[in-house]
C-alpha cells in the first residue's frame, strides 16, 4: 500500500511541477506580446509612441550625436476623404514599410508618432550632416513612388521631411522642438521636401545646454573684443 501512495505522490508532483513549467512559459510569452503591444504601433508593427520615447531617452543617455528625422505625409486627409479610411490605412503601411526598408543600417530607429507622423532616429550627427540629408531624401523618394492598392488603384503621396542633428548631450525637448520646426517649415514651402533646422547656411544642429568651456571662452573674448573696438 506505501509503494502505491508513494508512487501516486511522485506522479502527482511530476504533474504539478510539468504545470508550473507550462504556466510559467505561457505567462513569460503573455509579457512578451504585452511589451511588445505596448511598444508598437498596432497598424504599422513600427514602433509606437511609447517605444520611440523610450528610444530618445536612449539616445540621450548615450552621449553620442544622432540625428532626428520627421516624416509628416502630405494632404494625407485627402487620400481618407477621397477613397476610404481601409485605404488610408493600407497606405500608412506601405509607407511606414518603405520607411523601415530605407532606414535599415544598425542603429536605425523608424516608428510613427500617430496619425501620419513617422519619426526615424539614426545615428549619423552633425559630424555627417550631408550624409543625413541625403537619407532623409532617400527616405521622401521611397514613400512618394506610386502605390498600387488592393483595390486596383494607384495612390501617391508626398512627405514634408524636417531633419535635426544633435550633438551630445542635447535636451529632448528641444531636439523634439526643432524637428518639429523643420517639418513645418517643409509643410509651408509646399511640402515634398527635406528642411534642416537652422538658418540657411548655419549647421543644423541643435546643442546642449551647458557649452564648451573654451567655446565660451571665445565667445566672451569676441564680445569683449567688439566693445574695445566701438
Amino acid at each position: 500500500m506505501i509503494p502505491e501512495i508513494l508512487t501516486a505522490a511522485m506522479v502527482g508532483s511530476a504533474i504539478t511541477a510539468a504545470s508550473a513549467a507550462v504556466l510559467l512559459r505561457r505567462t513569460r510569452a503573455e509579457l512578451r506580446v504585452a511589451r511588445y503591444d505596448a511598444t508598437h504601433d498596432r497598424l504599422t508593427g513600427l514602433l509606437g509612441r511609447a517605444g520611440v520615447d523610450a528610444a530618445l531617452e536612449e539616445r540621450a543617455d548615450s552621449r553620442r550625436a544622432w540625428s532626428m528625422i520627421m516624416f509628416d505625409l502630405d494632404d494625407f486627409k485627402q487620400v481618407n476623404d477621397n477613397f476610404g479610411h481601409d485605404v488610408g490605412d493600407e497606405v500608412l503601411v506601405k509607407a511606414s514599410h518603405r520607411l523601415f526598408m530605407a532606414f535599415d543600417q544598425p542603429g536605425d530607429v523608424v516608428g510613427r508618432l500617430g496619425g501620419d507622423e513617422f519619426v526615424v532616429l539614426t545615428d549619423n550627427g552633425p559630424y555627417l550632416p550631408l550624409l543625413t540629408w541625403l537619407r532623409a531624401l532617400n527616405g521622401l523618394i521611397a514613400v512618394r513612388e506610386a502605390m498600387g492598392l488592393a483595390s486596383g488603384d494607384e495612390v501617391t503621396v508626398t512627405a514634408s521631411v524636417g531633419v535635426v542633428s544633435v550633438l551630445p548631450g542635447a535636451e529632448l525637448p528641444r531636439v523634439r522642438r526643432s524637428a518639429d520646426i523643420a517639418t513645418y517649415r517643409a509643410k509651408a514651402r509646399g511640402g515634398n521636401q527635406v528642411v534642416e533646422y537652422g538658418l540657411p547656411g548655419e549647421l543644423a544642429t541643435v546643442h546642449s545646454r551647458r557649452p564648451n568651456p573654451r567655446l565660451r571662452d571665445m565667445a566672451t573674448a569676441a564680445r569683449s573684443l567688439r566693445t574695445v573696438t566701438r
